[in-house]
């Protein structure tokens, strides 16, 4: 794969995992998620440390080391947090991080936001409640991380002055201002970006007061090339450069969206006895419903190409435009829809395997989240059982959107002499 930026041709290469095409930019990804791992002829002039707050089990790392590894840049990840003490363990087990803290972001960090006629300022100037947490260092450092999107602003509660220290999402931002690090990641859900409680607008004013040039928008997988059509809201910020306009990353990296089965058709019937290649058995009557969506033929004219007839489908989703994902059918010839922890299950969208009467199972759904085939979803040594599993993939932030985020800023990055 070949990324230029002003003038220069950053070149990485993964060791063919595939059958090599005529798409160099398809083999790649190809070879990325069978396991390849990417390097570069850039190596060895720069060097970032990570900090993911909010981590889950590594989606968002996954995409920021696949950057740095395809521009040649040595990533060290420093700290890890979050709630999920099992996920933190799958965490460690693929990136290694110097350290990992079960626990909420919001209690690391102590600051206060105030609302005032001209936007967002701190109240509280941001600092760690333990300053030997992340303890100043030489190499440059990125924050990461994805809040969930729910919080407990209290920004329209006169009675509290404005304060929104509770906001989740400003913990990111507030985290690295305190640190002064040097490059930042938010993603979230597209509607963050109309939230009532305004975070989005809130964090902008509040990077760029703090000295730190910041881009904002939302990334497409699927405009990305990626068989799944799933978008996420990126903020991004730097403070020794402009970051790339993310419509331009975008655009750098545009591909025709690329099938199903170029992505999990060699893996169709694979069984390798653990639990990423297996699924739920299904209820007769879901059963019933698998048989007749498959017995619907793929050239139907259409969406009832993938969708079940009303006959058998709950009386909830009838002629409901709601439900017209649900208990249906994925296409060799198209991407995957949205992915989310419902993937076991028929019900909870469109996840029937495309030729095997069954839903897709971990280790396809991992591969459409964008997690190669030797990452591991474990707890030490201890397998998860398939809700940890779900929640693990299903929430995470597909690679190539990390990898793409991540660009804006390591391309200006790498370039600095």
């Amino acid at each position: 794969m070949d990324i230029t930026f002003r003038g220069v041709i950053h070149r990485s290469m993964i060791r063919h995992q595939t059958t090599k095409t005529d798409s160099p930019s398809s083999d790649w990804w190809k070879s990325y998620i069978t396991g390849g791992k990417a390097t570069s002829s850039d190596g060895g002039n720069h060097r970032v440390a990570l900090v993911d707050l909010f981590s889950g089990s590594g989606g968002l790392s996954q995409g920021v080391k696949l950057a740095c590894d395809a521009l040649g840049i040595e990533l060290e990840p420093l700290l890890a947090v979050d709630v999920d003490q099992a996920a933190l363990g799958a965490y460690a087990r693929n990136h290694f991080p110097h350290q990992v803290v079960h626990d909420s972001v919001k209690n690391l960090i102590s600051y206060s936001v105030i609302k005032t006629g001209g936007g967002f300022k701190f109240g509280l100037r941001p600092r760690l409640v333990d300053p030997d947490l992340l303890p100043k260092t030489q190499i440059p450092r990125i924050v990461i991380g994805g809040p969930p999107c729910q919080g407990h602003s209290t920004l329209n509660n006169h009675t509290r002055h404005n304060d929104v220290r509770n906001e989740l999402y400003i913990t990111v931002p507030a985290i690295a201002i305190a640190i002064d690090a040097d490059m930042v990641i938010i993603e979230n859900v597209p509607r963050v970006g109309v939230s009532k409680e305004n975070v989005v607008g809130a964090s902008i004013q509040l990077l760029e007061e703090a000295g730190y040039q910041v881009q904002f928008g939302v990334l497409a997988a699927d405009a990305l090339g990626w068989p799944q059509t799933r978008k996420r809201f990126f903020i991004v910020a730097m403070k020794s450069d402009s970051p790339i306009p993310l419509s331009q990353i975008q655009a750098a990296l545009a591909h025709p969206t690329r099938d199903l089965r170029w992505l999990i058709g060699d893996i169709e019937t694979l069984d390798d006895g653990t639990v990423m290649t297996s699924v739920p058995i299904l209820s007769e009557l879901n059963q019933a419903r698998v048989r007749s969506l498959h017995d619907i033929p793929d050239d139907a004219e259409g969406s009832d190409r993938y969708r079940l007839v009303d006959e058998l489908r709950p009386q909830a989703h009838i002629d409901s435009p709601t439900y017209k994902d649900v208990y249906g059918k994925l296409l060799w010839d198209g991407p995957a829809q949205t992915l989310t922890t419902g993937f076991l299950t028929p019900g909870r969208g469109r996840y029937v395997h495309p030729s095997q009467h069954r839903t897709l199972n971990p280790r396809e759904a991992a591969r459409i989240q964008g997690f190669p085939d030797n990452y591991v979803f474990r707890n030490g040594d201890v397998d998860p059982g398939r809700t940890l599993l779900t929640k693990w993939i299903g929430d995470a932030v597909p690679s190539p959107l990390g990898f793409a985020a991540a660009l804006s800023l390591l391309l200006p990055f790498a370039s600095d002499a």
